[in-house]
């Protein structure tokens, strides 16, 4: 058995959405860049369930590294796409209550929005409050 050897700046492991980004600025940096991959094809592992939502980060609290890396990123990628004429919507996204005990769980999760800097609409579905159209 022979070894064969490689050289390179950088390995990335792994080629979904994030290693093949990473991959892609590292190559645009000059480095020489190997992308290691355990499936038959890029993009069939975690990437492949991608919701297809650019997340606001209302689920986390405020000041979390979640948080903030969703509010920038999602700035982030809406720039990109509008700089490059790349397709996109912001549809929003409804968030309903279907127990009155629930109401609490929207008010926090309505509270996050809003320090988020995500714009809510209220409605009434089925005589619960639902945030709305975020």
């Amino acid at each position: 058995m022979t070894l064969e050897r490689y050289e390179t700046d950088a390995v990335v492991i792994g080629a979904g959405v994030i290693g093949l980004a990473c991959a892609r600025a590292l190559a645009r940096a000059g480095q020489s860049v190997f992308v290691l991959e355990a499936g038959a094809h890029w993009g069939e592992g975690t990437s492949s369930r991608n919701s297809e939502v650019i997340h606001a980060g209302l689920y986390y609290p405020p000041e979390s590294l979640k948080a903030r890396l969703c509010i920038s990123g999602r700035e982030f990628l809406y720039d990109y796409c509008e700089q490059r004429d790349i397709p996109h919507r912001r549809t929003g996204k409804w968030i309903i209550a279907t127990a009155d005990e629930q109401g609490a769980v929207l008010q926090g999760i309505a509270g996050r929005a809003r320090d988020c800097g995500v714009p809510l609409e209220w409605g009434i579905t089925d005589g619960f409050p639902a945030p709305c159209r975020m």
